[in-house]
């Protein structure tokens, strides 16, 4: 689902399941009643992403999305109980607005239901002046955000990124504690960071990374030729290192990087979250 002005998708009931809904002028509205599912999707590059109400958001990609505010904006839509959002990879998006936003704010409009946000990995998603701000409540009504990788271990670091009731008193608190020292290995596979490429002197092109830390990594993949920003025409399985010299390319060739788990069996591995969302070489 591509290349749509405004929404990539719109809807008030059902179920999103394994779509890749890529460079929409929106990437998903929805007024979830219960029993909907936004889950195992792969939400990239979309101007903004928008979710509210309940249903369950489980297991989906949202990488690379450029926002005017918030990249999710949850709210509880009157009566409705708030979507669990769970196993979730949120990570690398860009925020254009300065003020009240974050990668994920919530916005209740009751106090019926505490929301809850565990278990996600998220980290890496900034405004513009580069500041990383992850997940925010506009009201008094506390959140449960246990258990998620932050993208740190420092919990200084942690408590930079949420914005809650310790930098406005007339917030709710959101409670990150106990929180995760490696990626929940239930969300899909975090993109590897710090993707590199050198020319050497005989023409190939050395590649390095850095690792990452999931407890069930099993290795990585480099993509090339023929890129659409979604799909690449060769891909070659590396093993688990994190440096690779690759021939019969150039330097300025799009080149790019996804990390894999014990999982993954070459079958839509980024849908299943066994294979990660692509990260370029620089």
């Amino acid at each position: 689902i591509k290349n749509n002005i405004d929404y990539g998708i719109r809807f008030g009931v059902g179920e999103v399941y394994r779509n890749l809904i890529y460079q929409n002028g929106k990437g998903i509205i929805g007024e979830f009643l219960n029993g909907d599912t936004i889950r195992n999707n792969l939400i990239v590059n979309n101007s903004n992403v928008a979710c509210s109400s309940s249903g369950l958001i489980q297991k989906n990609q949202i990488i690379d999305n450029y926002c005017d505010s918030n990249v999710m904006y949850i709210t509880d839509y009157g009566s409705q109980p708030f979507p669990p959002l769970m196993h979730n990879t949120t990570v690398r998006n860009k925020i254009a607005s300065l003020s009240n936003s974050a990668a994920v704010s919530y916005n209740p409009t009751s106090t019926a239901q505490v929301p809850s946000f565990n278990y996600n990995n998220i980290y890496n998603n900034s405004n513009l002046n580069g500041a990383d701000l992850e997940i925010r409540c506009n009201n008094q009504l506390n959140i449960n955000a246990q258990n998620c990788y932050w993208g740190t271990t420092d919990e200084q670091v942690i408590q930079d990124v949420i914005y809650d009731f310790l930098d406005d008193p007339s917030l709710a608190l959101i409670n990150y504690s106990p929180y995760l020292n490696t990626p929940d290995i239930i969300a899909p596979v975090t993109p590897p960071h710090n993707v590199s490429k050198v020319a050497l002197a005989n023409g190939d092109i050395k590649l390095c990374w850095d690792s990452n830390l999931e407890t069930d990594l099993a290795g990585y993949k480099v993509y090339f030729g023929d890129p659409t920003g979604y799909s690449f025409s060769t891909s070659i399985d590396m093993g688990n290192v994190n440096t690779y010299t690759l021939s019969g390319v150039s330097i300025n060739d799009s080149i790019a990087i996804t990390a894999y788990d014990d999982q993954a069996d070459d079958f839509e591995d980024q849908f299943d979250g066994n294979e990660s969302w692509f990260t370029y070489a620089e």
